[in-house]
């Protein structure tokens, strides 16, 4: 996931992140993807697991449904980033679907 930081966010990025920007996705990725997924193999990783970690975010951490989206829509991000540089070979997230609430 630091991988993703690294390109999302340098001068080659497809598309220049705002000041406001880079903090916040550094925060979500840091303190939620990193802290979760770390010792996981990004193509191991389950959509249920995803989707259950999702639903604990808002249920257990008190995050609100649209926090929990845009972490999700984050980890999605990374995924395709992992697949444009051959890094992993699918997108979990995308699999899952929306999370029930």
């Amino acid at each position: 996931m630091s991988f993703y930081l690294e390109v999302g966010f340098s001068a080659e990025a497809v598309r220049p992140k705002s000041t406001n920007t880079v903090p916040i996705v550094k925060h979500y990725v840091m303190d939620y993807l990193v802290f979760r997924w770390r010792n996981e193999i990004a193509d191991d990783v389950k959509p249920f697991e995803i989707q259950k970690w999702l639903l604990s975010l808002h249920k257990d951490n008190g995050l609100a449904w649209t926090t929990v989206a845009k972490i999700r829509g984050i980890m999605h991000r990374v995924y395709k980033i992992g697949i444009l540089h051959e890094r992993v070979s699918k997108n979990t997230v995308g699999l899952q679907g929306r999370t029930i609430q």
